[in-house]
């Protein structure tokens, strides 16, 4: 749990970074590589209500302001814009008309609404109708349609009055995005989706929908989707999206780098405007209510800005479910458990394939459903393992010496041809030692003597006690014994 609870918080980011980077690397045939090492969507904050020195003439901006701000947006040449934000006017007058045509990808929201008289019930000729495979049932639904009031491509905006769970929702560490609508069985591209194509340069033509699997937009983007056409994603694992704030369009792009010092973020970010897709939206205090799982609010134009720069760096691989991430690293509990049973010189082989395992399962899951398995907490185990296994003592039972025996030499032991050593003087008479009752006591043995093991009464011949024959027995039976070994008694 505690492993678990530090991949989470990305105290090891540079390895789940590395791991990253060997997953994306290696892609499945036919799947392709990405080649963004960084994400090409800047965020276009509209905060300018909790501004001291405001900009804008009103709020939300008017006519006015987006017209300025689109006029002086066309001197950076970005790839692509998209406005999110909600327009207080139905239809663009002629000096808006003609500044949003100077912008060459401009995308805007169509407002839709589950109410049938809500607007048209019928789609607008910017909206297009994308090829669907599978069941629609799922997929968000609206009754009527309001066409842009900007002239330019079209994505279908948020749905009022929709049911929470069809909105950009963040549930845990995990964040939703819509990027499918339908007008009852004619499934449309969000506004999200709509802008992913104009940056790509696909045409909708090209775009496929398979819900539960994956958007497929010819051969640069491929989005997963579950069966409802939201793309899911790890909010802690998405890429840093730098921010701009809209207020710096209030001037021409010459008077905006005069006014900005040098040493000024703000500098790069407007530099990479051309090769960048631009996301307006509003990220004023109120608008701050979901929140992140760092604890802080965000606004939904944010996590979607979020989200695309996941699509956009292939970053929108996403860790297993939480009810899930507990199998590895169980398995891997296991193993250790079973490896400290091994040999101290199989140990490492034995990791380094534990390891390889792992590896092999993670491109696995990657290849097929984009998953991503955190290796840290069971990488952390198999060391940690190997560590304590090296230190401590190797199990087992304690082996006792035996007690050294004297050491005897045989005839065996003595080289061919060397005559046996002389045995020595036969040892003194034992009859010394067996005394008729009455005879004087013998002297006590000395104390260096060891005792020897008393013998049984059948091999010593003696009878039980208070049997009058049992010194001559002893005697005799010895006589014969000491006779055999050529010794007198």
């Amino acid at each position: 749990m505690f492993l678990l609870r530090e991949q989470q918080r990305g105290t090891l980011e540079w390895f789940d970074s590395a791991h990253r980077g060997f997953l994306k690397a290696n892609p499945a045939p036919g799947q392709a590589s990405p080649s963004l090492a960084a994400p090409a969507v800047i965020f276009g904050r509209l905060d300018d209500v909790d501004q001291k020195n405001r900009v804008f003439e009103a709020w939300p901006p008017g006519q006015g302001d987006w017209q300025v701000v689109l006029q002086n947006l066309s001197g950076y040449q970005p790839k692509a814009v998209a406005v999110a934000a909600t327009l207080p006017f139905d239809k663009a007058g002629s000096g808006l008309e003609a500044a949003a045509k100077g912008i060459s990808r401009l995308i805007t929201a169509a407002a839709a609404s589950v109410a049938a008289g809500d607007g048209a019930q019928t789609l607008p000729a910017e909206l297009p109708v994308l090829q669907v495979t599978g069941s629609v049932r799922n997929i968000p639904e609206f009754k009527s349609i309001r066409p842009p009031a900007i002239p330019a491509a079209s994505g279908a905006g948020d749905i009022d009055m929709q049911p929470r769970q069809e909105r950009l929702t963040i549930e845990g560490d995990w964040c939703r995005v819509p990027m499918l609508a339908r007008l009852g069985e004619k499934v449309v591209p969000a506004l999200a989706l709509r802008a992913l194509l104009e940056w790509a340069s696909v045409p909708a033509a090209e775009v496929s929908v398979l819900p539960g699997v994956a958007i497929t937009a010819g051969r640069t983007l491929r989005i997963p989707i579950d069966d409802g056409g939201f793309f899911r994603y790890f909010v802690s694992l998405a890429p840093h999206v730098d921010a701009v704030n809209v207020d710096v369009f209030a001037l021409t792009r010459d008077q905006a780098l005069a006014n900005l010092p040098p040493e000024d973020p703000q500098r790069n970010i407007l530099a990479a405007l051309p090769k960048s897709l631009l996301w307006i939206g509003h990220d004023n205090a109120a608008s701050r209510v979901l929140k992140h799982p760092n604890g802080t609010l965000v606004s939904p134009a944010y996590l979607t800005a979020s989200a695309l720069a996941a699509i956009h760096t292939a970053r929108h691989m996403h860790p297993l479910p939480p009810p899930y991430q507990w199998i590895a690293p169980a398995a891997t509990l296991l193993f250790c458990l079973w490896l400290t049973h091994w040999r101290k010189s199989r140990l490492w082989p034995g990791a380094f394939l534990a390891a390889v395992a792992l590896a092999g399962v993670s491109l696995y899951l990657y290849r097929t459903r984009d998953l991503w398995m955190p290796l840290v907490p069971s990488i952390a185990m198999l060391v940690a393992t190997l560590v304590l296994s090296f230190l401590l003592p190797a199990r087992g039972i304690p082996r006792v010496p035996a007690a050294e025996l004297p050491k005897t030499r045989t005839r065996s032991a003595l080289p061919r041809g060397t005559a046996a050593p002389d045995p020595g003087p036969p040892p003194p008479p034992l009859t010394e030692s067996l005394t008729e009752p009455g005879d004087a006591e013998s002297p006590p043995p000395p104390a260096a003597q060891v005792r020897q093991p008393q013998q049984s009464r059948k091999k010593r011949g003696i009878a039980a006690s208070g049997d009058s024959r049992q010194p001559a027995l002893g005697r005799e039976c010895l006589g014969v014994a000491c006779r055999g070994k050529g010794w007198a008694v």
